[in-house]
C-alpha cells in the first residue's frame, strides 16, 4: 500500500505484546485480545510476525509435513492482501520461506484454507472498523487455472505455489508439483525483485530482459525430468510484457531526455541479479554446463545509454549538441541514415528545450509538434494573430509535415475552413489552448488538417444535397475519432442493442428532436450507447462533428457552464453563457451534437433540472443545427416536444452471451455464457469487468463464481456513501465487489488509490498519489492492466484515464468496510493539486499574456480542485490545514474566477472550524477574512461586516495590528461599507490598510496600487473628483513599475484614470489617456478584443461629450463589430453597444439610422430575458422616446405604456424605473393631446419619486417640470408657475450654473409666464435657456429651436414684431434641416411664424404657413389632434383677416373715389 500506513517495525509489535520470543511462537488471536490489543490491524501483523519466526524453523530442503496447525498460519499468510504488510522486506521474505514447507501427503484431499485465529465476524473498539479479509474464505482461489498432475520418479509432492508480480504466492488446490520444482518458485520471486530495480533505469531494464530470456529457456528446455506447466511460462510472459512498458518509455519521442536523466541505481540491480543466478545454479535444476556459465556472465550487449551519454559529455551536453553538426557527431554512435538522424535529434533537442523552459504559454499545447511549432515561431505569446499564424504555419513545422501541407494550404479556401476551426473565442486572433484543443495529442498535424478539411466536405454535400434527412454525406472510408471532441475511446465488445440504436438513429433524423434523454441506473451502458450513436451519425454526415461533455462531480451551473464552454474549446475568463452562444451562433450552418453525461447532480430537483434544460435548449436555439444526447440516471420530470427520452435496461441474454463469448475468444478457458449469466450480471459495465478479469489470467470465471456467491462477500450497498451502487440490483454490486477483491493486491491498492479522484486524470497524478515506490513505468503498467481489466478506460483523446463510476464507488465502500481512509494518499492529493493551482498562479503572474493558458491548465483538473475543497468541509485529510489556509489566502482570485461562491464560501468556514480545533488564531482570522470577503461579494453586506469585524478584533487582539491579515481586514471591510454607501467610513478603512501595507512592504508594493484604486473608486462616489484622479495616478505610477509600461493591469489603470479625467472635465487628458490605453491592449491583445472594444465604448463616450460625433459614431461601430465577432450578436455587451451607438444617432438627430438599433437592442432583450423582463420594459422606454421625438406619437405611446406595464407589475407602482416611465408616458399624452390622461400620469411619475428620494433630487424635479407643461396647457397657470419654480430651484441647486436640465425649466417658466402675461420675466428666462441651449447643444439644434419658438412668441406678445419674425423663421429653418419637413416639431414652429405674419398685417402668408402645418399635422397626427384643430383653426382666422383687410382696401378706394 503506498502512502497508507506509516511503517510500524516488529521490534515495535512485540513490545505491545511484552513477551519472549518463546512465548511469543505460541501467541495466538485471543491472547493478543486479551493483552489489550483491540485495534484488528495490529493483531493481523503481530501473527505475521509469528508465522515469520516460525517459518524459519523450516528453511531449506526440508521435506516433513507441515503440523496441522500450522496450516491455518500459512495460509493466513499467503492471503493476506500486501497492503495488510507495513514491512514490504518482511512481507516478501515471510512468502518466500513459505513456499518451501511440504504437504502431509501427496493423496490428501485439498484443504479449505481459513483465515487463521482472527474470525471473519471479529469485533472491535478501536477506531478503525474490523479488518475482514475476504479472499480467504474463498477455497480454490488461484490465479491461473492448471490442469493434471506432474509426477517425478521417487519424488515427493508439494502443493504448487503461484508467484504474483508483487511476490505473494498463492496456492493451487487439487494439483501438485514436484518438490524438486521448489527452486523455481524462489527463483520467480527474486526474478520479480530484480524487475522492480529494474524499472528505474534503461540500463538495468536491458539487463533484466536478458535474465527473463534466460530463464524462460531454462523453463522451457526438454531436458528438464518433469513438466512444467504453461502458466508458469505465462507468468514470464507477463513480466515481459511489464519490460515493454518500460521500453516504450524509453522510446518515445523524448528519449533523448530519459537517457540524460535516468537514475544509475546498478549498484542494488548488480546485488539482486547475483542473487538470480545463485537461484538458479543453487536448485535441482539440470542444465548444461554452457547454461550454467551463461548465467555466470554479465549480459553482454551494447550499452548505448552510457555510450550516448559519454558523447553527449564531449559535446557539452545538449546545449553542446545544438550548436555542432548533429549527424557528424553520432553516427558514429547511433545506427541511422544521416537525415533521420539530424531529424531525430533535433525534434529531440526541441523536447529538450521545452523541458528546461516550462512557463512559457505555449506549455499548456499537447500536441508535441504544436508545442514546438508554438515556442518557435511565438515564444512568450498567448495568441496570436491569423496573419501572424498563416505566415509561420505550415512553415515553421517539422520539414516533412511542413512539406506535406504546403501544397494543401496554399489553396486560401482551405486556410479559411480550418481558420474557422480553430476560430473559437475571438474570430481575429488564434490562441494556445484553441491550439491544444484542436490538434489533439496523439494525432499528426497533417492528419488533423486533412479530417477537419474533410467536415467541410460533408458540411458541402448537406447544402448541396438540400435535405435534412439522413443518409445524405456519407463519408468516404470509416469513421474516426478526427470528428470526435473528447470522446471516450471505442469500445470493441460493444455488442447487441441493434433495435434500440435503429430506433434512437431514426429518432435523431428528425431535426425537430433537439435533445435524446437516455436515462437509466449506473453501468447500464448509456455512455456507449451514446457513443456508438454519436460515432453512427457522423459516420452517415448527419452530423459534422460531436463533443463529449462530463460533467460528473459537478454541482453548480457555474461550474457546468465552464465546462461545456471548455469542451466546444471555448475558454473565457468568466462562464458567460452569452461567450457561448455567440460561438454557437458562428456555427449555425454545421450540424453538430454534443453529449452530456455525468449531470446527476444537476438534475436532482425539479428547479435545478429546469434550469439546466433551459441552458441546453439556449444553446441550441443559438446553434439551430445541434442535438443534444443527455444521460442520466431517471428520466426528466419536465416534459417538452423537442425532448425524446430512452429507458434502457439490461443486456438481453443473447446479447450478454454474445458480450461473454467476445471476451473469452482469446483466453483458453471454455465457458457457458448460459451458465454464467445465472449468476452475474446484465449490466454491461459489471460484466465487461467480470469478463476483463475471468479472462485475464488472474482468477478462473468459476472462481469468481464462488466468491459471488460467498456468505461473507461484503456489501458495498451498505455504505451510505454509495449512493450510486443502491441504484443498480443486488447481483451487479456482488459480481463487481467479487472483481475487485479478486484482483492481486498491488492492483487493488492501486485501483483503491484511483478511488479518492472524483474525474479523470493523467498517470503523472497518479504517479504522485501513488508515492515513491511506485516508478512511473510500473504506474502506466498497473493503469494499462486495469484498463485490460475493465475497470479503468482510457482516453485517447484527451490522454487522461476515467475510472468507471460504479469501480469508483465500490473501491470507495471497499476501503471504507476495510477501515481504510487512505489518510496519506488523500493529504498526497491535496498537496498536488493546490501545488497546481499555485503553479497556474505563479504562471499567470510571471507572463502577463499567459491568462488563457494559466485558466486552461486550471480547467483541466478542475472538479479534482474541487474535490479537494470539499473534503475540507466533509472530511479533510490530517495535516493539511496550512495548505489548505495558504490555497485560501493566496488563489481565491482565481479560484473565484472558475468556482462557485457559495462553495468557496463553505470552504472557508471549513478551514476556520479546522484552525479552531488547532486553535490557530492565525489562520482562524485569515478564514474569517475571506469569507468575509466573499460575503460581500455575495452583496450579503450585513454579514461580511459581521464577519469581518470579527476578523479585525482577532488580527487586533492576537495575530497583531501592523500584519497582512490586517491591511486585508482593513480592505474588506472598506470594500463591504462602500457597497453600503458608507463610502465616508469605507474610506477610513482603506486608509489604514495603506498605512498598514506601506509599513510591511513600502510605497511601491503592488499592493499598494490596489488600495490606491480603491480609495479613488470610494472618492469618485464621494464625488471628491480632483482627489480620487491622485489616487488613480498613484496606483498607475506603482503598477508601471512593479509590472512595466506595456502590462495589461496597466491599462486597466489607464481606463479608469481616463473616465475620472472625462468626469472632471479635463478632456484633453482624457483622450491622451483613453489612447495610450488602446495602444498596450491593441498591442497586447489584437485589434479585435473585447477589452479593447470596451475602451473604443468609452473613447466613444468622451468624443461625444467633445462633440466630434463622427468620431464618436465611428469609435462606436467599430466596438460593436468587435463584440459582435468575439462575443455574438446577441450578448449583453454587445446589445449594450448597440444602445449607445442608437442614443448617440439620437442625439444627433439621425433618428432613421437610430430606429433599427432601438428595435435590434429590443429584440436582444427579449432574446436574453424573455418579454417580461425589466430590461425589456427600458428597451421599450428607449423606443418610445426615440419615436416621441421622430413625432409618431401613437406608436410612441403604445411602447411606453407597454414598458410601463412591465415595469408596474415586476417593481411595483412606487418603484423609481417606474415613476421615470410615468413621466415620459405623460410627456408622450401631452404631445398627443389627451392632457387629461397626461396630468394623471405626470402625478404618478411624481409621487413615486417622493415617495423614492429625497424632495430635491433631480428627479423630483424632472416630474415637477412635467407636470407644470401639462397645468399650462390646461391653463391652470397659477399651479403650473408653483410647480415650475420649485423644479427650477431644485436644478439650479443640484446642478449649479448652465446647464441642459435648468434650461429646460426656465423655458418651461417662460412659456407659462408668457400666458400670464409677465413678458419681461419670461423673456428673461427664455432668452437664459437659449443661451444655456446654445452653449451646450450649438446652434442647430431642435433644442434651440424650442427655446427660439418661445422667445418668438414673447416677443410677438410685447409687439417686437422684426425680432420674433427673426426668431421664428430660425425655429423653422432649424427644424426643418434637423428634423425633416414633415416633422410635427416643424409644424409647431410654422405656426409660429404664421401668427408673427398674422400680427405683422401679412395674413396670406401666415395662411400659407398655417396651411402647410395643417397638412403636416394632420398627416402625422390626425384631424382630431389639438395641433391639426389649432392649425386649421388660425387658417379660418387668416381667411378673415384676409377678407376683413381686402374689405378695409375696398372701403378706403371706395371712400378716396
Amino acid at each position: 500500500m503506498y502512502n497508507l500506513f506509516g511503517p510500524m517495525k516488529i521490534s515495535a509489535i512485540t513490545g505491545q505484546v511484552g513477551t519472549t520470543g518463546a512465548v511469543f511462537a505460541k501467541v495466538t488471536d485471543d491472547i493478543l485480545k486479551d493483552s489489550g490489543i483491540s485495534n484488528t490491524l495490529h493483531r493481523m501483523q503481530i501473527l505475521h510476525a509469528r508465522d515469520d519466526l516460525m517459518g524459519q524453523l523450516h528453511i531449506g530442503n526440508d521435506t516433513s509435513p507441515i503440523p496441522a496447525h500450522k496450516e491455518s498460519s500459512l495460509a493466513e499468510t499467503m492471503y493476506t492482501p500486501e497492503f495488510l504488510n507495513t514491512d514490504r522486506e518482511y512481507a516478501t521474505k515471510s512468502k518466500t520461506l513459505s513456499v518451501e514447507k511440504a504437504m502431509d501427503s501427496p493423496k490428501s484431499p485439498p484443504r479449505k484454507l481459513s483465515h487463521g485465529s482472527i474470525p471473519l465476524s471479529s469485533k472491535s473498539d478501536s477506531t478503525i472498523p474490523p479488518i475482514q479479509d475476504y479472499r480467504s474464505s474463498l477455497p480454490t482461489f488461484e490465479r491461473q487455472r492448471v490442469s493434471g498432475s506432474v509426477e517425478v520418479e521417487g519424488g515427493k509432492y508439494m502443493a504448487m505455489m503461484k508467484v504474483l508480480p508483487s511476490g505473494a504466492l498463492i496456492r493451487v488446490v487439487g494439483e501438485t508439483l514436484p518438490l524438486a520444482a521448489n527452486p523455481l518458485a524462489k527463483l520467480l520471486v527474486d526474478l520479480y525483485k530484480l524487475q522492480k530495480v529494474a524499472f528505474y533505469n534503461a540500463d538495468n531494464a536491458r539487463r533484466f530482459i536478458k535474465r527473463c530470456c534466460q530463464i524462460q529457456s531454462l523453463f522451457s528446455a526438454r531436458k528438464l525430468k518433469y513438466v512444467v506447466k504453461l502458466s508458469v511460462i505465462k507468468i514470464i510472459g507477463e513480466v515481459l510484457e511489464e519490460a515493454k512498458d518500460l521500453f516504450r518509455f524509453f522510446s518515445g519521442r523524448g528519449w533523448l531526455v530519459r537517457v540524460v536523466r535516468s537514475p544509475p541505481d546498478k549498484r542494488e540491480f548488480q546485488r539482486l541479479d547475483d542473487m538470480l543466478v545463485q537461484s538458479c545454479l543453487m536448485g535441482h535444476i539440470t542444465m548444461s554446463e554452457q547454461s550454467k556459465e551463461n548465467l555466470k556472465q554479465a549480459p553482454r550487449y551494447t550499452n548505448d545509454v552510457k555510450v550516448i551519454s559519454n558523447k553527449l559529455d564531449e559535446l557539452g551536453g545538449m546545449e553542446g549538441l545544438r550548436s555542432q553538426k548533429v549527424a557528424d557527431k553520432l553516427l558514429p554512435v547511433l545506427v541511422a541514415g544521416k537525415c533521420v538522424l539530424e531529424e531525430a535529434v533535433e525534434s529531440e533537442l526541441e523536447i529538450y528545450d521545452d523541458s528546461i523552459d516550462n512557463s512559457g504559454p505555449y506549455t499548456v499545447i499537447r500536441n508535441q509538434e504544436m508545442r514546438s511549432f508554438w515556442r518557435r515561431s511565438f515564444p512568450g505569446k498567448e495568441h496570436v494573430s491569423w496573419d501572424d499564424f498563416w505566415r509561420c504555419f505550415p512553415r515553421n513545422l517539422n520539414s516533412e509535415h511542413a512539406s506535406d501541407l504546403s501544397e494543401v494550404l496554399s489553396s486560401r479556401n482551405h486556410r479559411e475552413i480550418l481558420q474557422s476551426h480553430l476560430a473559437r473565442s475571438s474570430p481575429d486572433m488564434l490562441n494556445v489552448s484553441e491550439v491544444d484543443f484542436v490538434f489533439a495529442p496523439h494525432i499528426d498535424v497533417p492528419e488533423t488538417v486533412r479530417k477537419l478539411l474533410r467536415v467541410d466536405m460533408v458540411l458541402t454535400n448537406l447544402k448541396r444535397s438540400g435535405s435534412d434527412s439522413l443518409f445524405v454525406g456519407i463519408r468516404d472510408g470509416p469513421i474516426d475519432d478526427g470528428y470526435l471532441f473528447n470522446f471516450p475511446d471505442e469500445l470493441e465488445d460493444f455488442a447487441g442493442r441493434e433495435e434500440l440504436m435503429m430506433k434512437l438513429n431514426l429518432g435523431m433524423q428528425d431535426r425537430g428532436t433537439k435533445i435524446v434523454v437516455l436515462a437509466g441506473p449506473p453501468g447500464i451502458g448509456k455512455k456507449s450507447v451514446a457513443s456508438s450513436l454519436s460515432r453512427s451519425l457522423i459516420s452517415v454526415g448527419h452530423w459534422t462533428e460531436a463533443y463529449w461533455v462530463d460533467l460528473r462531480g459537478i454541482r453548480s451551473q457555474t461550474t457546468a457552464g465552464f465546462q461545456i464552454m471548455s469542451a466546444l474549446g471555448i475558454l473565457r475568463e468568466t462562464p458567460d453563457q452569452q461567450y457561448l452562444f455567440g460561438f454557437l451562433e458562428r456555427q449555425q450552418e454545421k450540424p453538430v451534437g454534443l453529449v452530456i453525461t455525468g449531470c446527476r447532480s444537476l438534475l436532482e430537483s425539479r428547479e435545478k433540472e429546469c434550469a439546466f434544460i433551459d441552458y441546453i435548449e439556449n444553446m441550441i436555439n443559438a446553434s439551430k443545427n445541434m442535438q443534444v444526447i443527455l444521460t442520466t440516471t431517471n428520466p426528466l420530470v419536465e416534459t417538452r416536444p423537442t425532448i425524446l427520452t430512452h429507458e434502457i435496461g439490461g443486456l438481453e441474454d443473447s446479447e450478454a452471451a454474445d458480450l461473454i463469448s467476445t471476451h473469452f475468444q482469446a483466453t483458453a478457458e471454455e465457458v457457458d455464457p448460459s451458465t454464467l449469466l445465472e449468476h452475474v450480471t446484465s449490466y454491461p459495465a459489471c460484466l465487461r469487468v467480470f469478463c476483463g478479469m475471468a479472462s485475464s489470467g488472474d482468477v478462473t470465471s468459476e472462481q469468481l463464481l464462488d466468491l459471488i456467491n460467498n456468505a461473507d462477500l461484503p456489501d458495498v450497498t451498505s455504505v451510505p456513501s454509495a449512493e450510486r451502487l443502491r441504484d443498480i440490483d443486488a447481483k451487479s454490486a456482488r459480481c463487481l465487489t467479487a472483481c475487485i477483491l479478486s484482483l492481486e493486491e498491488e492492483l487493488l491498492n492501486v485501483l483503491m488509490v484511483l478511488s479518492i479522484f472524483p474525474s479523470s486524470f493523467v498517470d503523472d497524478t497518479v504517479l504522485e498519489i501513488l508515492g515513491d515506490q511506485c516508478t512511473e513505468v510500473k504506474a502506466r503498467s498497473s493503469l494499462r492492466k486495469l484498463c485490460n481489466r475493465g475497470m479503468v478506460q482510457y482516453n485517447t483523446s484527451t490522454g487522461r484515464y476515467d475510472l468507471h463510476l460504479l469501480v469508483r464507488d465500490a473501491g470507495r465502500a471497499l476501503a471504507t468496510i476495510l477501515g481504510i481512509d487512505y489518510e496519506e494518499s488523500r493529504k498526497v492529493f491535496v498537496e498536488y493539486y493546490i501545488r497546481e493551482v499555485i503553479y497556474v498562479t505563479s504562471k499567470m503572474q510571471k507572463n502577463p499574456w499567459a491568462q488563457k493558458a494559466g485558466y486552461h491548465i486550471f480547467h483541466r483538473d478542475l472538479i479534482n480542485i474541487e474535490q479537494v475543497i470539499n473534503w475540507a468541509s466533509i472530511d479533510p485529510p490530517k495535516g493539511c490545514l496550512s495548505i489548505y489556509v495558504n490555497l485560501l489566502w493566496d488563489e481565491m482570485a482565481l479560484l473565484k474566477s472558475r468556482m462557485d461562491v457559495g462553495v468557496l464560501e463553505g470552504f472557508c468556514e471549513a478551514c476556520k472550524i479546522m484552525a479552531e480545533d488547532a486553535e490557530y488564531v492565525k489562520f482562524k482570522t485569515r478564514a474569517l477574512i475571506q469569507q468575509g470577503c466573499l460575503m460581500g461579494d455575495q452583496d450579503r453586506l450585513n454579514d461580511a461586516e459581521e464577519t469581518l469585524r470579527d476578523a479585525l478584533s482577532l488580527c487586533l487582539t492576537s495575530v497583531g495590528a501592523d500584519t497582512l491579515e490586517s491591511a486585508r481586514c482593513y480592505q474588506g471591510l472598506g470594500m463591504v461599507l462602500h457597497k453600503k454607501n458608507m463610502a465616508e467610513d469605507a474610506l477610513e478603512y482603506y486608509k489604514k490598510a495603506l498605512l498598514t501595507v506601506e509599513q510591511l512592504h513600502g510605497k511601491s508594493h503592488i499592493d499598494m496600487a490596489k488600495i490606491h484604486t480603491a480609495i479613488g473608486d470610494v472618492r469618485k462616489t464621494l464625488r471628491r473628483h480632483a482627489e480620487a484622479r491622485e489616487s488613480y495616478e498613484e496606483a498607475l505610477k506603482i503598477k508601471k513599475t512593479c509590472l512595466g509600461e506595456d502590462h495589461l493591469d496597466v491599462a486597466k489603470i489607464l481606463a479608469i484614470l481616463g473616465q475620472q479625467c472625462r468626469l472632471a472635465g479635463d478632456t484633453t487628458e482624457a483622450e491622451t489617456v483613453y489612447r495610450r490605453c488602446l495602444d498596450i491592449e491593441e498591442a497586447g491583445l489584437g485589434t479585435e478584443h473585447p477589452q479593447v472594444a470596451d475602451t473604443l465604448v468609452d473613447m466613444a463616450a468622451l468624443l461625444r461629450q467633445l462633440k466630434k460625433y463622427p468620431a464618436a459614431e465611428q469609435m462606436l461601430r467599430r466596438a460593436l463589430s468587435i463584440r459582435e465577432k468575439c462575443m455574438g450578436p446577441n450578448h449583453p455587451q454587445t446589445a449594450a453597444c448597440v444602445l449607445s451607438l442608437s442614443l448617440l444617432l439620437k442625439a444627433v438627430h439621425k433618428h432613421t439610422a437610430a430606429l433599427p438599433l432601438v428595435q435590434r437592442n429590443l429584440q436582444m432583450r427579449l432574446r436574453m430575458h424573455g418579454p417580461a423582463h425589466i430590461e425589456v420594459s427600458s428597451a421599450l422606454t428607449t423606443i418610445a422616446e426615440l419615436l416621441l421625438d421622430m413625432g409618431r406619437y401613437t406608436e410612441a405611446y403604445k411602447h411606453c405604456k407597454r414598458g410601463l406595464d412591465i415595469r408596474q407589475k415586476q417593481m411595483g407602482s412606487l418603484d423609481p424605473s417606474v415613476a421615470q416611465a410615468s413621466n415620459s408616458l405623460g410627456v408622450i399624452l401631452r404631445h398627443m393631446g389627451k392632457l387629461t390622461e397626461a396630468e394623471k400620469a405626470s402625478k404618478s411619475s411624481l409621487d413615486g419619486r417622493l415617495a423614492s428620494f429625497h424632495p430635491n433630487h433631480p428627479e423630483v424635479a424632472s416630474s415637477l417640470n412635467g407636470l407644470a407643461e401639462i397645468e399650462k396647457d390646461l391653463g391652470r397657470l397659477e399651479e403650473a408657475e408653483g410647480h415650475c419654480r420649485e423644479g427650477l430651484a431644485i436644478r439650479v441647486k443640484v446642478c449649479k450654473g448652465q446647464h441642459p436640465l435648468v434650461s429646460l425649466s426656465q423655458s418651461t417658466l417662460a412659456a407659462i409666464l408668457k400666458e400670464k402675461g409677465d413678458l419681461d420675466e419670461a423673456e428673461q428666462f427664455a432668452r437664459g435657456s437659449l443661451e444655456t441651449r446654445e452653449k451646450h447643444f450649438g446652434q442647430e439644434s431642435p433644442y434651440v429651436a424650442s427655446c427660439l419658438d418661445i422667445l418668438a412668441s414673447i416677443l410677438l406678445a410685447k409687439g417686437e414684431i422684426t425680432e420674433a419674425e427673426e426668431s421664428a423663421h430660425r425655429a423653422v429653418d432649424v427644424k426643418r434641416k434637423v428634423l425633416g419637413q414633415n416633422h410635427p416639431e416643424v409644424a409647431k414652429s410654422l405656426i409660429g411664424l404664421g401668427l408673427v405674419f398674422l400680427e405683422g398685417s401679412k395674413p396670406s402668408v401666415a395662411k400659407n404657413k398655417f396651411a402647410r402645418a395643417k397638412d403636416v399635422c394632420s398627416a402625422q397626427l390626425g384631424d382630431a389632434h389639438p395641433l391639426t384643430e389649432q392649425a386649421l383653426g388660425l387658417m379660418e382666422k387668416s381667411d378673415a383677416t384676409l377678407a376683413t383687410k381686402k374689405s378695409s382696401a375696398a372701403h378706403s378706394v371706395t371712400s378716396s373715389n
